[in-house]
Formats: C-alpha cells, structure tokens, sequence
C-alpha cells in the first residue's frame, strides 16, 4: 500500500499564510492547522534559498499618498506621475519658497534605514532631513552620488532604478523626529522654487532597506509576520516547521556594533559583506595593529541570574582562519577556538556537564553559527569575541595585522537556556520572539475506521534530551484514552490507550526520530526506527480525535520537537510500519 495514498491527514508543511498551515491531506480545508505566535516581527526561518529571512515593517503612514500624513511646507505635491516601475504612481515635489519641503513627523530610535526613490526635475538636488540636522544628506540626481553627509550615518546606498530614477538608502543609529525631503538647485536650500520627483518611502528598522511595503494609515509589515507557520530549511532542501518555545535575545544590538559593544584593541567595519541573510550587512571585525589582548564584548547586562545562558553569533573567514569565544566573570574561565576555513572546533576546553560548544554551516557561503552554552552561578556574565590569527589559548596576547579577520553578524545570548534557538534579531532594545503554538481543525474521528488505525510521527532527537524541562509530550486523545510519546531523562516511553498503562521503554542512545504506533481492536504495537519494539493486547476501543489539547498531558511547548505527523484510517501490515519507519 503507497503510504501517502492511504492516509487520511498528512501534515507535511507546504502552503502557509498567516495564521494558517494547510494539510495535503484532506484538500478541502478540514484538515488545515491554525497558527500563532502573537509576538512582533522578531521570528526568522531559514528559506528556500538558504538564507536567514526576518520580518520587517515599514513604519512611515501613507508611504506613497504625500499629500495625507505627509505635511507640505512652503510645496505642493502632485500625483500621476511615470515612476521607476512602470506605474504612474510617482509624485512632483515643487517647493513655492525657501526650504520647500514634504514631512512626516515619526519618533523612532536605534537603527533605522530610510529608502526612497528620487529624480531629478527642474532641479537636480535634494536634501533629506531627520528632526533638526540630526542626520542630513544631499544627494545628486544628475549623476547619482551623495554630494554632502552629515549625522549619525552607518551606511549609505544609492542605485539606479529605471526612468531615471535612484533608490537612495540611509542607514543610522539616532532618536528622530521627523522625515523630510527638501529640494535644491544645489549644495544651497537658499533657492524658493523647482521640483524633483518622490515615489514609495520607506523606513524600517535594521542595517539595510526591506523589500518595499506599502502603508495607509497603519505600518505594513512583510517577511515573516507574526503568526506566520514558519518552514525552515536549515537542514535540507524539503521543509520542516519550525516550533520554538518563548526565548529572548538580550542583546539590544545584534548587529550593528557601535552601540553597547566594548573594543579592545579591535576595530570594526559595518556592511563590508553580505550576511547568512543575502544581504549587505555583516560587519568585518580585525584585531588592530597594537600588541595586548584583542576582543570585543556586549557590557553593561543588569539584572541577571544564575542559570544557563547560550551565546551565538555568525562568523566567516574575512582572511583569518579563527575566532575564539571566551567565558569570564561568572563563569569558569573557558573558551572555545573555531577554525572558520574547515568549519570544526579547534583547541578549547572539553564540552561538559553545563558547558557545550558548537559550529554549524548556514548555506553554503562559507558562514557558520558559533554557539557556547555555559553555566553561570553568579548574577553577571562575560562572552569575549576574539579575532585570533592563529590556533591560540585563551585570550591571547598579540600583535594583529590591521587587516585580517572575520565577518560578524546576529549576535544572540538566550538566558535560562541549554541550546540555542533560531536568530531573533535587535535593533536598539532586547527582542522576545513568544513561543509557537499551532491547534488543528480537524476532526479525527472522521478519519480512523472503528478501533484501529495508524499513527506515524517523526521528531526532533531532542524528544528525550530534556532539554525543555521536567518532561515532553506529543499524544492523541479519544475521551479519557490516550496515546503518547513521553521524552524523559533519556529514555522514551510510550503509553498505550489506558491511563497510566506503559507499552514500552526506550534507550534514546540510539537517537530515534521516527515513532509509529498501530492498534487493530485486538493489539496495540510500537515501532521505533523500523523495529517493533513492543506489543500488547488491546483493552479498549480507540478513536482518536484530538491532537496536542490541554487536559490531555500534552505539553505544548514540546511541539517545537514535531516534525511531521501523518494519520492512517486503518492498521498498516507490520512490513509497512516497518518500512515507513525505516531511516
């Protein structure tokens, strides 16, 4: 029998929106699964293409109807205009008087890009404005170049983008007040008449400008959405959803390194590279040319207890082969080397209990997450990033070359956690990505014939780890009976439809992902990895209609640790639950 022939649900993800994650099977819906997460945009994935993707926002209001929250100053504005896209949607920006300008007032801080379209009209420059002269830049349409910079700047961007146009980027870490666009004859805002042309404005948080979004009178956000199932890719070229519990990234600036970061003796550039995200905003971090101890380092934590705390971040060879992470105050004085060019751990203290290193590739660019889990009995913690040249002990002394280092991007430090969980970006404030949660429609007493049937589910191996406390469940429920998976101190145990009943015990040394559990009104068997691991005589009916409910013991922050499930009507031969279990 073709096993996706005869099951009755299959939940394999494929089509998503927000909100919602459909089954293969049914295809008339009944099968489809709701989806929350209820946090901000500050989930990612691993996409198709192999690269991180985030959520973003673009928090202007009417970004491309500048005559609504838009406020003119001594300007008309005037739309219908042939744009950089083939669309009439651009506007003429025509000042009547001295510093003629379009504005929106918005107070946001920390990093921040602005991007907007612009060409030249009558005249070819234009000044954009945040507050007062907080940031200013002037560029020229004429030819493309930014003729005058001024503020707190990290990075600037200007493209060609058809019809004329330029797609102009501005990246910077400053509390604004407002957005403005002045145009200008020149370097002067003296002139009191001419015009450019403005389409599609956008401002949103990170190093670099989003696809553009656009809003009415509320911030449109794209990417990642909020209740977005999330189906990752991280480990192949078919999809896994992706189920996390509730974490925290504590650190206020993943990214950009001029806020909150202490440099010792190493220097940094921001956007020199493109990142495990595809995009130009990874930093390069190279010890400078002094002799001493070399590091850099997130200061100031507060607050803090003891417990488990997971540090990560991004690194690639920017013509060093290593980069060392190292533990203190609070910590024993450990550390780790990583050899970027192999992508394996080089010298470094033995993993063990309340400490555990790791280096993982993300793509195929030559980027690995670089992750150290360490125990802290006292209430601060230290992580010290060092740009070593070579194979070297703990925070070595000495002398850099001015010029070889690494590429750094998504710094992470989780709190009260023994692994780590995917990257939650920061842009000014520590982020909390809320725990995954999905709840199924569908009806399952629908789907089995009476008293027998087939459950098939595969899991991540940390089922039985205990990496998410006491116990973790994943069960189905027929009233007051139940089947479960119960992943504890490093065992599995199953227990059959009688409360309390165990049909068997497991050893996970074995790392076992695939369970299938079958009853057929005479016996109930368990199949793990492709062996029967145990049966016994089945002392009720069994119809199963829920998955994952409360009441049922079933903890629901185990569903980060369920691949896939499929549903079978009837009970599959011993040869098939061997096979569909088979690695």
């Amino acid at each position: 029998m073709n096993a996706l022939e005869a099951a009755s649900l299959v939940m394999i993800p494929s089509g998503y929106e927000n909100g919602t994650l459909g089954s293969l099977k049914p295809t008339d819906g009944t099968g489809d699964f709701t989806f929350s997460r209820g946090s901000d945009i500050s989930a990612t994935r691993v996409n198709e293409q192999g690269y991180i993707e985030k959520g973003y926002e673009n928090l202007l209001l009417q970004s491309n109807s500048f005559d609504t929250t838009w406020t003119t100053q001594s300007a008309s504005v005037t739309s219908g205009q042939a744009g950089y896209d083939g669309t009439n949607d651009a506007w003429i920006l025509d000042k009547s008087a001295f510093a003629g300008q379009v504005k929106q007032s918005i107070s946001v801080s920390g990093v921040n890009t602005l991007s907007v379209y612009l060409k030249a009209g009558t005249l070819n420059f234009v000044r954009i404005i945040t507050s007062t002269g907080v940031v200013s830049v002037t560029i020229d349409l004429s030819n493309g170049v930014f003729a005058a910079v001024s503020g707190g700047i990290i990075s600037k961007n200007i493209e060609s983008s058809g019809n004329g146009f330029y797609k102009v980027s501005i990246s910077f870490v400053e509390s604004i007040g407002l957005i403005g666009f002045i145009p200008q004859e020149s370097l002067s805002v003296l002139g009191v008449s001419g015009s450019i042309y403005i389409q599609d404005a956008m401002l949103n948080q990170g190093m670099v400008s989003y696809p553009y979004v656009e809003t009415t009178t509320a911030p449109v956000a794209g990417g990642i959405l909020e209740d977005m199932p999330r189906l990752d890719y991280t480990d192949s070229s078919c999809p896994s959803l992706k189920l996390e519990p509730q974490r925290t990234n504590l650190i206020e600036y993943s990214e950009y390194l001029g806020s909150n970061w202490t440099f010792i003796r190493t220097n940094y550039e921001s956007n020199t590279a493109t990142s495990p995200e595809g995009l130009t905003n990874a930093a390069k971090v190279f010890a400078n040319t002094s002799s001493g101890n070399h590091y850099f380092e997130r200061v100031g934590f507060t607050g803090f207890t003891s417990g488990d705390y997971t540090y990560s971040f991004f690194a690639k060879s920017a013509g060093s082969d290593f980069v060392q992470i190292a533990t203190s105050t609070g910590f024993d004085s450990r550390y780790q080397n990583f050899n970027l060019t192999t992508g394996e751990k080089a010298s470094g203290d033995t993993d063990s209990s309340g400490y555990d290193t790791s280096i993982t590739p993300i793509g195929d660019d030559g980027w690995y997450r670089l992750t150290i889990t360490a125990n802290a009995p006292s209430t601060s913690v230290r992580f010290l990033i060092i740009p070593i040249l070579t194979d070297a002990a703990r925070n070595p002394v000495f002398t850099g070359d001015g010029v070889n280092g690494f590429y750094f991007y998504g710094a992470q430090l989780e709190q009260d956690a023994t692994y780590p969980t995917s990257y939650i970006p920061t842009n000014g404030t520590s982020q909390t990505r809320l725990a995954d949660f999905f709840d199924s429609s569908a009806d399952f007493t629908n789907f089995f014939e009476y008293n027998q049937g087939t459950i098939y589910i595969e899991t991540d191996k940390r089922l039985f780890e205990n990496t998410l406390g006491n116990e973790s469940f994943i069960g189905f429920k027929d009233g007051s009976k139940f089947w479960r998976i119960i992943g504890s101190q490093n065992l599995i145990f199953t227990q059959s439809v009688n409360w309390g009943d165990t049909l068997a015990i497991y050893p996970a040394a074995t790392n076992p992902t695939k369970y299938l559990f079958k009853w057929d009104g005479s016996n109930t068997s368990f199949y793990v990895d492709g062996t029967l691991i145990a049966s016994a005589p089945q002392t009720a009916p069994f119809n199963p209609n829920e998955f994952g409910r409360s009441g049922i013991g079933v903890d629901m922050n185990s569903q980060e640790l369920l691949n896939q499930f499929t549903l079978f009507p009837t009970a599959l031969s011993d040869d098939e639950c061997i096979e569909l279990t088979t690695i």
